[in-house]
């Protein structure tokens, strides 16, 4: 029968090994960004890059990430030649989500993995630079909205964009909403996830279920105004 001693050091021995295994794949995937910004310094700015969200600095997060997770990792590739790097899409980790925008009308292409990052990219930023939506430069944080889906949606030169929907954004920027957001900075007011929702935004034209419709008004009010 074994004693209380060597259980305890059975069970911290197991401890260090599990945390020596994390901290080691951590470390793994830190040490291939290191060496990709080595080369790429000019591309990817190492400071901005370890203050971003997939950012690999943090080497315990099991949601840290590397270069490789991203662009693959080719052992047989000269340390000067890229042109084997995979490209991975965004929906090999985030695959709820592009579920969901699938069926919105900001759907993707799924054959199309170049576009498919390039989609995500335009409303959350580069992905060496991503910031949490809680943070305050992120581009989804909540005062960051307008500015973020107004760069497609005031653009009056594109043809996916059509002037009635300019006019409701510059509507927008003039209602209750909108002061209190844009000039009082107040997060609890609503900007445009609050009524139309974030990656599952259905068509107002064709979709039932769109928040936006005249039949979901109420609904919609009521997730901040109770009772009208």
């Amino acid at each position: 029968m074994k004693s209380i001693h060597q259980c305890s050091f059975l069970s911290n021995t197991a401890l260090l090994i599990l945390v020596f295994f994390t901290f080691s794949l951590g470390s793994l995937s830190l040490l291939f960004a290191k060496e990709c910004i080595g080369c790429h310094k000019d591309q990817v700015n190492k400071e901005q890059f370890i203050n971003s969200i997939h950012s690999s600095d943090n080497l315990i997060a099991d949601d840290s990430v590397g270069c490789s997770t991203c662009h693959g990792y080719n052992e047989e590739a000269d340390s000067d030649d890229c042109s084997k790097v995979q490209l991975i899409p965004c929906s090999e980790c985030h695959d709820t989500e592009t579920d969901l925008v699938k069926t919105s009308v900001h759907k993707i292409s799924e054959q199309d993995v170049k576009s498919q990052n390039m989609a995500c990219s335009q409303c959350h930023g580069s992905p060496h630079y991503m910031l949490s939506s809680e943070h305050h430069k992120s581009k989804t944080f909540k005062l960051n909205q307008p500015a973020t889906c107004g760069n497609c949606h005031l653009d009056s030169s594109s043809k996916k964009i059509s002037k009635r929907s300019v006019d409701k954004v510059e509507k927008y920027y003039d209602s209750v909403h909108g002061i209190t957001v844009l000039q009082s900075g107040l997060i609890v007011s609503a900007t445009c996830v609050n009524c139309h929702n974030s990656h599952n935004i259905p068509s107002a034209k064709t979709a039932k279920s769109s928040p936006t419709i005249k039949a979901q008004t109420i609904q919609s009010c009521e997730h901040c105004h109770l009772s009208i």
